[in-house]
């Protein structure tokens, strides 16, 4: 599947996703292979498949991201599981820009789902007293191993960095923990400020 193609799928279907994420009350669905109605989206090279269109990452939209990450130290990780079940885990993370960071033991679920299947979904949100003020992202990407040393050093740096109050993680210094690279393909943006449900669809282009 090229990473342009975004398709509005029944309700129901649920085979071979890449992810969902609720619009409104659409869903945006993203399978292999399939063929759907086709709208122009104003980035070049890109093409939206929802009612609701698909939204211009921006100056603002992506500061308004960026805070949500940034203010935040847990995400929920979605993984395929082999026999079809999906399979949710809360994780800690840091983030540089877009691109995240998470940590896990090389023996666990997660690990083992995605050295068969690197697509994840996640999702980082607010509980706030007033649920009007709600906001939080959804994501579908790429969660790859890091074997990068220059990288693995700067993840860990952030890592001390935003848990301060943990101290060294002995994990690290007797190599029992993964670190992931998480690379956004789909990114919704909850912001209830705007309108009870109010999400915006953004497809993230490498030079965001």
């Amino acid at each position: 599947m090229r990473a342009t193609q975004r398709v509005l799928a029944p309700r129901g279907q649920s085979d071979r996703l890449f992810g969902c994420y609720p619009v409104g009350c659409e869903q945006i669905l993203l399978p292999r292979g399939s063929q759907g109605r086709r709208i122009r989206s104003d980035r070049p090279g890109i093409r939206g498949m929802s009612d609701k269109g698909v939204t211009v990452m921006d100056h603002d939209l992506k500061t308004k991201i960026l805070e949500i990450l940034d203010r935040h130290r847990l995400m929920v990780v979605a993984t395929n599981r082999s026999d079809g079940w999906p399979q949710a885990t809360t994780v800690g993370y840091v983030n540089m820009g877009l691109t995240l960071y998470f940590w896990c033991r090389p023996r666990c679920q997660k690990a083992s789902n995605l050295a068969r299947d690197s697509r994840i979904s996640l999702a980082i949100g607010d509980e706030g007293s007033d649920p009007m003020t709600i906001a939080g992202l959804s994501m579908a990407g790429e969660a790859k191993l890091e074997h990068g040393p220059a990288e693995i050093s700067k993840a860990t740096s952030l890592l001390y960095l935003k848990y301060p109050e943990h101290g060294p993680f002995r994990a690290f210094e007797h190599n029992e923990t993964l670190i992931y690279r998480v690379t956004p393909k789909v990114i919704s943006v909850i912001d209830y400020i705007k309108g009870f449900g109010h999400t915006e669809l953004i497809i993230v282009d490498a030079g965001d």
